[in-house]
């Protein structure tokens, strides 16, 4: 059976990700919220990985899923995300 778990992420980490901010709402308003939840990761890390990785991954020391998490929520616009696991 399919877990959920709640993810908050602090304005520090959204802050992060300011300068493609609104490059990466556009994405999701035009083509993320129509796509599957590990589509639209896909699509973020193929468009966006490189700048995902200089201004979250380095700076805090995480791994790739764990900045794909943050751009989503950038992305979306919201501080707080549901994933299914």
């Amino acid at each position: 059976m399919p877990k959920q778990m709640t993810l908050t992420l602090t304005p520090e980490a959204l802050a992060l990700l300011e300068p493609i901010r609104p490059t990466l709402q556009e994405f999701w308003r035009t083509e993320g919220a129509y796509l599957k939840p590990g589509e639209a990761l896909y699509r973020i890390e193929k468009r966006f990985g490189d700048q995902i990785v200089a201004n979250v991954c380095i700076p805090l020391g995480f791994r790739d899923f764990e900045c794909l998490i943050i751009a989503r929520a950038v992305a979306e616009g919201v501080d707080r995300l549901t994933l299914t696991l």
